[in-house]
């Protein structure tokens, strides 16, 4: 059988892959069957675990497809009937397992998974599961900073505040609450009850966006502020925020994949924050053209634009590169 044919038999299978559901409908459950079948019967024609078939994979595929085959054993090791190796595979995910570390999974596997004739796979292995738990990592400080709620009694949260403020460049605050941040897209006089749902992690995008692009924030915020073609600023990063902790929760596919093509060392160097925040500026470019408001009462439709940009980012998620 050749390479090429296991490749595409791998990119392939497990297509309809449901990770982590505290139930299987009926669906799922054929699927898991045919899935359960389908392995049996490969490994006895190919002689080989679908382990150790991506990692033969990998070893001659492109850089552009191991995100792909990368994936592919994330849900080998998620859907296998052996309880230690779906905890390495929650591991992998970012949850804390009693006992298990790096080390420990790439032992589980080659015990588990690899021949003897194929021990020259262990190395690979170590470093296609750092890959993998990429988005483990990212997952794990985003959710950190995204439960850090915010308080009015913190002096850096308020300063946090009063910042986006003064980087928007819309005049003079006349007080901490005011009507003016209504100028902003907040619902209210106090911005911290905005903050509710997203925690500070919203709030630190939209401080970091402002930074960072000084003339370019300041003119998408002047358009928001557009009598007839205007838009709550906020109210959308707040959304673009919510939207991505959705994603990330859900364990979206095309996240993962577009983490797993970054190099582990990159993500060592505490930049997992700043590539949740160019991924959000991008979400907030995309949901305000998707949202194309031309009149006022454009701004009823925001909850549907926000599901069907959802649906779209759950296909395919904005790119970004990492230049920190």
């Amino acid at each position: 059988m050749s390479s090429e044919f296991e490749k595409t038999a791998i990119e392939n299978s497990d297509v309809n892959f449901i990770c982590c559901l505290p139930s299987l409908g009926i669906t799922a459950f054929i699927t898991t069957i045919l899935t359960s079948i389908y392995k049996s019967c490969y490994r006895t024609i190919s002689g080989k675990t679908e382990v150790e078939r991506i990692l033969l994979a990998l070893q001659t595929t492109s850089v552009q497809q191991q995100a792909n085959l990368s994936f592919s054993l994330f849900k080998s090791l998620s859907n296998s009937k052996n309880l230690s190796l779906n905890n390495v595979a929650k591991f992998l995910d970012g949850s804390a397992i009693k006992n298990v570390d790096h080390e420990k999974c790439v032992e589980t596997i080659v015990r588990t998974k690899v021949s003897d004739k194929n021990s020259k796979l262990k190395k690979s292995l170590g470093n296609t599961l750092l890959q993998i738990s990429n988005f483990g990592l990212f997952k794990n400080q985003v959710v950190e900073k995204q439960l850090e709620r915010y308080n009015s009694e913190c002096e850096q949260h308020e300063d946090l505040l009063l910042e986006l403020w003064k980087n928007a460049g819309i005049g003079e605050l006349e007080g901490r609450k005011s009507k003016q941040w209504q100028e902003l897209g907040f619902q209210g006089n106090d911005p911290a009850s905005d903050f509710r749902g997203g925690g500070i992690l919203s709030l630190w995008c939209m401080v970091r966006y402002t930074r960072m692009n000084p003339d370019e924030s300041r003119s998408f915020i002047n358009k928001s502020r557009h009598p007839t073609t205007g838009y709550p600023y906020a109210l959308v990063c707040i959304n673009a925020t919510q939207l991505l902790m959705e994603l990330i929760h859900s364990g979206n596919i095309a996240l993962r994949k577009q983490l797993y093509k970054i190099d582990r060392e990159d993500l060592r160097h505490n930049v997992c924050l700043d590539l949740f925040g160019d991924i959000h500026t991008k979400v907030v470019y995309g949901l305000v053209k998707a949202w194309d408001v031309q009149e006022q009462l454009d701004l009823m439709k925001f909850a549907d634009v926000r599901k069907g940009y959802k649906k779209k980012l759950e296909k395919e998620l904005v790119s970004v590169e990492l230049t920190h």
